[in-house]
């Protein structure tokens, strides 16, 4: 027994010289850091808000499941020119949000910053990724966004036009094979058994969009319409949990628009995926989006359902006049 006692003495001795070690530390450290706030040692007193404001953005993404992305006071500069300038939003898990704004507002240096096109020039970006880990988009490579699950399309068509549709819907799918260089140069069986797979969803996904008939000829010449829909198709190939469509209106007619707007909303609802998209096409924005934000020179206007939006005094002023049309 008084083995027994000794050894718990021993043990709690232990315990606490630990602990008043580590109390020392702190004590040393606190006194450290107060002898540089009084002595003004920090060559940037605003480092620590910096910290805070950073670490209260990775916070409000934490705290609620259902934010897939949350953008806090992001600024891109080009010299003395302000193209986003404190700009602050959160999309949610699941939802289709849009981006309004006249040309010149900043809307594709946004998305250009968050897909790291652009180093922002301040502010925070944490994003939700396909293991519900919360990543710093800051901390990404563009050819990293992809496997944090992120997908784009741009405003211009983007194929390659000596390949036909499905191959160019593999070039896309290839990002994500295990084979390597080497047994694609070998024709190796995994890399043989993974392109056929990848054969298969592609064609899939042409017949989810309706366009399987176009799978096996050149995209050269195809309808505008039919090469949106193919671009869309090459960015499911990805498996991405947010899709990020820059204008994917824009050169279109009234009954292509039409269609593009049913596919992404058939999307969005069959496959869970969350649609952040810039549109100037009032009427495909405000059918198709749960919320959206207006943005003038590269700040906030408002944000909000689109009834709130399309009757906001400011955002009808400056960018969709003083009525629109249901």
């Amino acid at each position: 027994m008084n083995d027994l006692n000794q050894m718990y003495y021993k043990k709690m001795e232990s315990i606490h010289e630990k602990h008043f070690a580590w109390l020392k530390y702190r004590e040393s450290h606190l006194k450290k850091l107060l002898n540089q706030v009084e002595s003004h040692q920090f060559k940037n007193k605003s480092s620590l808000q910096q910290e805070l404001d950073a670490i209260t953005s990775k916070l409000e993404i934490i705290k609620n499941p259902e934010t897939h992305l949350v953008v806090k006071d992001l600024k891109m500069y080009f010299g003395g020119v302000k193209a986003v300038n404190d700009l602050s939003f959160e999309v949610k898990k699941g939802e289709i949000f849009g981006l309004i704004g006249p040309n010149g507002a900043g809307k594709t240096t946004v998305f250009n910053c968050i897909t790291q096109f652009y180093r922002s020039t301040g502010g925070y970006m944490y994003f939700r990724n396909k293991e519900n880990q919360i990543t710093n988009l800051a901390d990404r490579k563009v050819h990293e966004m992809i496997q944090e699950g992120i997908a784009r399309s741009f405003q211009n068509v983007e194929l390659i036009w000596e390949l036909t549709v499905l191959d160019n819907l593999l070039v896309a799918g290839h990002s994500l094979l295990l084979s390597d260089y080497l047994e694609h140069m070998l024709h190796s069986k995994r890399m043989l058994q993974e392109e056929s797979v990848l054969r298969t969803k592609g064609y899939e996904l042409l017949k989810k969009l309706g366009i399987e008939d176009y799978a096996f000829r050149s995209p050269y010449g195809l309808p505008y319409g039919v090469l949106k829909k193919i671009e869309l198709a090459r960015t499911l190939m990805t498996d991405p949990t947010l899709i990020i469509l820059d204008e994917p209106a824009a050169g279109l007619n009234d009954q292509e628009t039409k269609d593009l707007a049913k596919t992404i909303k058939e999307i969005n609802q069959s496959l869970g995926i969350t649609i952040f998209l810039v549109e100037h096409d009032m009427g495909l924005v405000m059918s198709i989006c749960d919320r959206i934000c207006a943005i003038s020179f590269g700040k906030k206007l408002a944000l909000g359902i689109p009834s709130y939006i399309q009757n906001h005094p400011d955002v009808k002023k400056a960018y969709l006049g003083e009525d629109i049309d249901e």
